[in-house]
């Protein structure tokens, strides 16, 4: 029978390299490149070989005999046609490029995409402008397994060279369990000291170590348009910019250009270093996660402050950083910042991250700013289960420094035992940023910087805007030597404290024990509690040491609303400190169990006279003129002998007097200084400042001053309303200052500054009959009153001296306007009674007399600023230990201006020897109605209050029991 021919069939090749030569050869044997050229042609290359498989879907494979040496390449082996290549029978291979070439290039030859799966193998010593080891063309794809690259150098000098091992240039490679160790991207920007990634890497497990790149991504550079995923992979120890070739050297392990995103998922991150920013990871404008990693040891070297992120450094990109740990990173270099973490824009999210440790070897550290997190810009949130912890900056922001508008959110987070140089041992704000605390703890953070603008051992708010909610605040200190706000400090920003919010147990040396507000701030607090904390008392040092809850220095402004102030201590101001020039309101809330030598409860501070200050004033009307205005009083000290007074008034409603020849209305500060207002009137003696030279004849001290009142004929106004003693009169007090344009300073002869023994009405009246001042210029006659002039004062001429110190104190003047007509029988009777002590009334024929003199309106002098408001509180309880009589006022210390009402002050203590006003110590101005004060003790006097002899006390519906 004869037997039927088979048809022939098509069999894989599978390739058995059976010799280390890099030889093509009839020789009996089948060498890597034999294979791979059989495979790539699909034709026997020699009568060794067979001819390789012609279809994408049949994949050839070569392996390796057992015992091979190692095999050394002449030149570049290039994959055109998809292969798997595996040890086989062999226990280990290596492939080298013999410090020459590249090993391996992946391109398709055709249409079809080449997928090329290595395992097993050792790929070393090859070098390539990029992908020193394997280079992937676009659109191919690439599975490493059990691989290893090591020992391969990317010599290419441009930014997007390098690879060291692998460049990926627009393929798909998937890594899994490989071993990429000690590979490098010299070149002048070289990038990707292990990988270079221009598409899709996928790395599973293994490690990527000790590689190195000179430009960017010690490890692995992904660039613009690339995706990059990391999952449970070791990177340690890869260098971004080695000494003497960085350029500039970000992102030690990983470093993402453009809009690149990475994934990183589980693995380690560790003693990775970059001569700039970002030790371990760098990400650009695209978007980062990082879930369940630990990031540890990491170091980024940049001198500049913008320079940093020990761990990850995010330049305007997204940041997700879940469930990670990183501890023990750095920013080292001279001004470097963002010890963990460096986002200079973007959007940064921290979900149940530890940033630091539980001991400060755990903790990430930055020589300039932000040992735990820097951010400058964008958005920075930190979610519940995140703890910032033992972290420290060399300056600023121990926890986290926020340099500028960035907007950062704190929710539930934890700060702990973080430490700064100078300021926010936790939290630092910039001036232009907004932060947000929503709950958490912030505990045990201590800022050390020794001047008095140092401090905030919680918190340091520089000018911009700090919230707090819920949130505790506890156990912070400012241990400077004249360290301020031991839980907060605001520095000239705007500080709202709500919710729950507890500040306790906070100390500092200088001041503001729990919150320290310096001028030009504003803070409310609401339904706080504000307790146990310490300024100036042990353990703290006393420097002063004021205001053991609460500091206002400088023209700070503080509003309190509900909550309590308890078992505070300080030297002065155990529960709450305000400064002279400060302004401080209570409302509803309790003052209790706090201690100090002067002012338990409250310390309003004593202004010096006529200090930097402001004043407002409301004008009310007299004599039925319905005139009605506002305005303000501005003393400033441009230089250590000149002083300016700025006046601002605008009123309306005042009587048209243009139909009336030569008639003005015209505007003084006046003072008012007791008299006896039961003697007549030219027994009463000269006012204080009626010789113009500043004594005082009558040797009372001053009291408040009084607007006059139509229904009141106590001896200082009669039933009209018209001033008993009219202008330059003791018992309402003389004109202190004319105010006036400026043109006044030019007139002659002597200008607006009236000489010794002139007073300043009497000199204005001269200088108006002299015609050296245009009335129609400088005054009105409309129905408005509008001015705004400083006054300057020259403290090296007398009669200037003496002129501005007539002015003090500012808080009991009133500024008056004068001109209308009065019914002419009431002028001749004042005209009468003044005997000729004042201008006279002008009759005008018509039962009508206008008179220059006749008040329209009066305003007080009211402080803006050192003042304290204290209403529906209450005080009790509060200690003042001082033993001088000055030193006492166990609930209050007043020396500044004190409104109080609707308040309860009781159960007080003036504890000292001769401890004065158990209640109230006032030497100030005190203003207190619809109160109870009862139940306060002292041991030498005032019980409820001692009003010192150079007070101004008004007690209105208070119950002293």
């Amino acid at each position: 029978m004869i037997g039927e021919r088979l048809e022939e069939r098509r069999v894989l090749a599978a390739y058995v390299v059976d010799t280390a030569l890099d030889v093509v050869a009839e020789d009996g044997m089948v060498s890597l490149r034999e294979a791979i050229q059989a495979s790539n042609s699909n034709i026997a290359i020699n009568a060794d070989t067979e001819a390789g498989s012609p279809t994408s879907t049949e994949i050839d494979s070569i392996s390796f005999a057992d015992g091979l040496s190692s095999i050394l390449l002449g030149s570049e082996l290039e994959i055109t046609e998809s292969l798997r290549m595996s040890l086989g029978d062999s226990s280990s291979q290596i492939v080298s490029g013999d410090n020459a070439s590249r090993i391996f290039a992946i391109n398709a030859s055709g249409d079809d995409a080449v997928s090329v799966d290595l395992s097993g193998v050792t790929l070393r010593d090859g070098v390539a402008e990029s992908g020193g080891a394997i280079y992937v063309g676009s659109g191919q794809s690439l599975s490493l397994t059990n691989v290893t690259l090591t020992g391969n150098i990317a010599t290419g000098d441009d930014a997007d060279m390098g690879g060291g091992a692998l460049a990926n240039d627009g393929g798909n490679v998937t890594i899994d369990d490989s071993t990429i160790v000690g590979n490098i991207a010299n070149g002048a920007s070289g990038s990707g000291g292990g990988i270079l990634n221009l598409g899709t890497l996928t790395v599973s497990g293994g490690e990527i170590s000790d590689n190195s790149a000179n430009r960017a991504g010690g490890g692995i550079e992904a660039t613009a348009g690339s995706s990059t995923t990391l999952t449970d992979v070791l990177m340690e120890l890869n260098v971004a910019g080695p000494d003497g070739s960085a350029a500039p050297g970000n992102g030690g392990a990983l470093h993402i250009s453009g809009d690149g995103n990475a994934d990183i998922s589980g693995g380690t991150i560790r003693d990775n270093t970059a001569a700039r920013e970002g030790g371990g990871l760098w990400n650009n404008t695209g978007t980062m996660t990082v879930d369940g990693t630990i990031l540890t040891g990491n170091v980024a070297s940049g001198d500049a402050a913008d320079d940093g992120g020990g761990a990850i450094f995010n330049n305007g990109g997204t940041l997700t950083v879940s469930n990670a740990t990183i501890s023990g990173n750095a920013a080292d270099g001279a001004l470097g910042s963002g010890g963990a973490i460096f986002s200079t824009d973007g959007a940064v999210t921290i979900n149940s991250s530890q940033i630091g440790g539980a001991i400060p070897s755990e903790g990430n550290t930055a020589n300039r700013a932000g040992g735990g997190i820097e951010v400058i810009d964008g958005t920075l949130t930190l979610n519940f289960g995140t703890d910032v912890s033992n972290n420290f900056a060399g300056i600023n922001g121990g926890g986290l420094h926020s340099t500028g508008a960035a907007n950062v959110t704190s929710n539930l987070a934890i700060f702990g035992s973080n430490t700064a140089a100078s300021e926010g041992g936790g939290f630092w704000n910039s001036s232009t940023g907004t932060m947000t605390i929503n709950g958490g703890a912030i505990t045990s953070n201590v800022a050390s910087g020794d001047d008095a603008s140092n401090g905030g051992g919680g918190l340091f708010n520089d000018g911009g805007t700090l919230n707090v909610i819920d949130a505790v605040i506890g156990f912070n200190i400012a241990d400077g030597v004249s360290g301020s706000g031991g839980g907060i400090l605001n520095d000239g920003g705007s500080l709202a404290i709500s919710g729950n919010t507890s500040v306790s147990n906070n100390r500092a040396n200088r001041a503001g024990g729990g919150i320290e507000v310096t001028g030009g701030s504003t803070t409310t607090i609401a339904d706080a509690s504000i307790s146990s904390n310490l300024a100036g008392v042990s353990p703290a040092v006393a420097t002063p040491g004021n205001g053991g809850g609460l500091h206002v220095g400088g023209d700070g402004v503080v509003t309190i609303t509900g909550g309590s102030v308890t078992g505070n201590e300080a030297i002065e101001g155990g529960g709450l400190w305000n400064s002279a020039a400060g302004s401080l309101t209570i409302d509803g809330t309790t003052v209790s169990g706090n201690t100090a030598v002067e002012g338990g409860g409250v310390y309003n501070d004593e202004a010096a006279a006529l200090s930097d200050q402001m004043f407002s004033m409301t004008f009310e009307s007299l004599n039925g003129s319905d005139v009605s205005g506002t305005g303000m009083v501005i003393v400033q000290s441009p230089s250590e002998t000149t002083r300016t007074v700025r006046v601002v008034i605008d009123a309306e409603g005042l009587q048209d007097l243009s139909g009336i020849p030569g008639a003005i209305h015209v505007a003084h500060i006046h003072g008012q200084f007791a008299g006896n207002a039961n003697l007549p009137i030219l027994s009463q003696g000269d006012g204080p400042f009626f010789d113009g030279a500043g004594g005082a004849a009558n040797g009372f001290p001053p009291v408040n001053s009084v607007a006059p009142s139509l229904a009141n004929d106590d001896g200082r106004t009669i039933a009209d309303g018209f001033l008993d003693f009219l202008e330059g009169r003791p018992q309402y007090g003389p004109v202190v200052l004319n105010l006036t344009s400026t043109q006044m300073r030019d007139a002659g002869p002597n200008g607006s500054n009236p000489p010794d023994g002139v007073p300043p009405l009497s000199h204005f009246l001269a200088l108006a009959g002299a015609g050296d001042i245009d009335a129609a210029a400088l005054f009105p006659n409309g129905t408005e009153f509008n001015l705004d002039t400083t006054y300057t004062f020259d403290l090296t001429n007398a009669d200037e001296e003496r002129q501005f110190n007539n002015l003090a104190p500012l808080g009991l003047r009133e500024v008056v306007l004068h001109g209308q007509t009065v019914d002419t029988a009431i002028s001749d009777a004042i005209d009468a009674a003044a005997m000729g002590t004042a201008p006279g009334g002008v009759d005008l024929g018509d039962g009508t007399s206008f008179r220059v003199t006749a008040p329209v309106a009066v305003a007080l002098i009211t402080p803006v600023s050192g003042s304290v408001t204290i209403t529906n509180a209450t005080i009790t309880n509060n200690t003042a230990t001082g033993d001088d009589a000055t030193e006492g006022g166990g609930g209050i210390h007043n020396s500044g201006s004190l409104s109080v009402s609707d308040t309860e002050i009781s159960g007080n203590t003036a504890s000292g020897a001769a401890g004065s006003g158990g209640g109230i110590w006032n030497a100030g101005i005190a203003s207190i109605q619809d109160s109870e004060i009862s139940g306060n003790t002292a041991n030498r006097a005032g019980g409820g209050i001692e009003a010192t002899e150079t007070s101004s006390t008004s007690l209105t519906d208070v119950n002293l029991d």
